[in-house]
């Protein structure tokens, strides 16, 4: 895997999800090209495109930027899928969001937010009290429309990366890679019992 510093043009598969869109943006912000597919044109993929993201919805590998450095792409997308096919085929790199999303936090010090539910409150409240008390955060994951991720807050006295990574459910417990997230700090909202495996 290439050092993030050194991709140029980033490729996302499956871009108008949350989760992809997302990591969209934190490239886009970190001045990088960043194009993508989806099926079907939405809200948030016009938002991504006014944003200055150069998104398709045909599976058409004419509309390929030839620069691609770097392919994020989401389980959703199927591997006999005509843009995951050139890639494979090209030798071009393509890396599940999740791997992308280790990689990320890697560069900061990260706080994971975890459970069955409430994280997504539980990260906007863990942000609001870092920028009341002057801590840089980014949020990885913003679920409310018309809010831009990453979100950066005042200075960097350090950096700290909020990761909302998983719902607690049965697939999850058991399959969650440990290479792909190592964080600072663990938090754990709620966990439903009869959810996990023995």
């Amino acid at each position: 895997m290439p050092e993030l510093s050194n991709i140029r043009t980033v490729y996302f598969l499956g871009i108008g999800g949350i989760g992809m869109s997302a990591l969209a943006r934190y490239f886009l912000s970190l001045g990088k090209k960043v194009c993508g597919y989806d099926r079907t044109p939405t809200p948030l993929t016009a938002a991504l495109q006014k944003e200055g993201m150069l998104i398709h919805f045909e599976e058409n590998t004419g509309l390929i930027p030839e620069d691609t450095d770097l392919v994020v792409y989401t389980p959703a997308v199927p591997v006999d899928h005509s843009e995951y096919r050139h890639f494979t085929e090209k030798n071009i790199l393509i890396v599940k969001r999740a791997e992308v999303l280790g990689l990320i936090a890697d560069q900061y010090r990260t706080v994971a937010i975890a459970g069955t539910h409430g994280k997504t409150t539980t990260s906007t409240l863990c942000a609001h009290l870092l920028y009341l008390h002057r801590w840089a955060a980014r949020l990885s994951w913003v679920e409310f429309q018309g809010i831009t991720p990453p979100t950066c807050c005042c200075r960097p006295v350090p950096p700290l990366w909020l990761q909302k990574p998983m719902n607690l459910t049965a697939p999850s417990c058991i399959s969650i890679p440990k290479s792909q997230l190592s964080p600072a700090l663990m938090l754990t909202t709620l966990i439903f019992i009869t959810t996990c495996p023995p």
